[in-house]
Parts: C-alpha cells; structure tokens; sequence
C-alpha cells in the first residue's frame, strides 16, 4: 500500500480514536468532583432570585440548556429543584459530549475525502464542525479547487451547511 493511500485510515482511525477517548470521560464525569463543582456554579449562576430551584426562564440564560430543562421536570411545574437540576446538567453534559463527537465524525469524513480526491489538497484545507455546521478555511490554487471543496463538504452526513473562508492563492 502506498503511502498515500493510508493517510485515510489513519486520519480516521485517529480521529474515531479520539471521540471514543472524549465518551469514555463523559461516562465517567457525572461522578468527578469537577463536574459537580461546575454543576453547582452553573445552579449558582441561573438561580437568580435564590429560592433553590431554576424556573424555565433562569434555564433559558445557559446555551442549549432548555432541552434537558424539559427532560428533568419530572412534576412539569416548570421549575428544578436541585435533585432535578442535577438530572438536567447531566442530560445536557451527555448532549453536548456527544455534538462533540458528532461534530468530529464529520470532520474526520470531510478531511478523508479531500485526501481521496485529486483536486483538493487535505493539508491546505483546513475544517471546523459545530453543530454540524462547517466552515472551511485556508488557502487553495485556484476557484475550482474552493469550489470542489465545497462540494465534497456537502456531500457528507451530518453536515447541515458549509461555509467558505477559502482564499485563492495568487502565483
């Protein structure tokens, strides 16, 4: 086998590697004393008017937290009491842990194509996912290959729009 022909399972292999690594420590945060301590601050942070528990609208300050709000409030009054809360920060640790590797699994599918492709060079183009939403950046030879690039990106699952930085360099 060439050597270029093993940058693809090796990219992918590493990438899979570290999104296994990023899993296996969220299944073990809930219990570290880290992440309770960063519970509490978050508990702390939303619960404004200090009567121990979080209402929707304290919720709705924390990005992305509303979701796992509406899984914890087992008695749907609209409020966390912190057995409740403790719940949610783990829901939304889980989710956020698993955008992570979401997110990682599409750049490592974006950059395995462009190594597969003659056209686009993986080590000029440079790939950022989040929320599977990419952004390219980097230097490139000329229009056709940013075009090609933004088509390849496109094409792959999970991504749900890509956004070009991409310059053309001039010789």
């Amino acid at each position: 086998m060439k050597p270029r022909e093993l940058i693809p399972s090796l990219l992918t292999a590493a990438l899979v590697a570290g999104a296994g690594a990023a899993v296996a420590m969220a299944g073990t945060e809930g219990t570290s004393g880290a992440t309770d301590n960063a519970a509490e601050a978050m508990f702390r942070r939303l619960d404004l008017n200090h009567d121990n528990s979080i209402s929707r609208e304290e919720a709705a300050r924390q990005k992305d937290f509303l979701q796992a709000f509406g899984k914890a409030d087992a008695n749907r009054d609209n409020r966390l009491s912190r057995e409740e809360f403790a719940q949610a920060y783990s829901a939304y640790d889980r989710m956020r842990v698993g955008a992570f590797v979401d997110d990682s699994m599409i750049t490592a599918r974006i950059k395995t194509a462009f190594i597969e492709d003659p056209d686009v060079s993986a080590l000029d183009v440079g790939v950022e996912t989040d929320k599977g939403v990419v952004l390219l950046s980097g230097f490139v030879r000329n229009p056709h290959q940013a075009q090609r690039a933004v088509e390849i990106a496109s094409a792959v699952s999970g991504v749900k729009s890509v956004k070009s930085s991409l310059a053309v360099k001039n010789y």
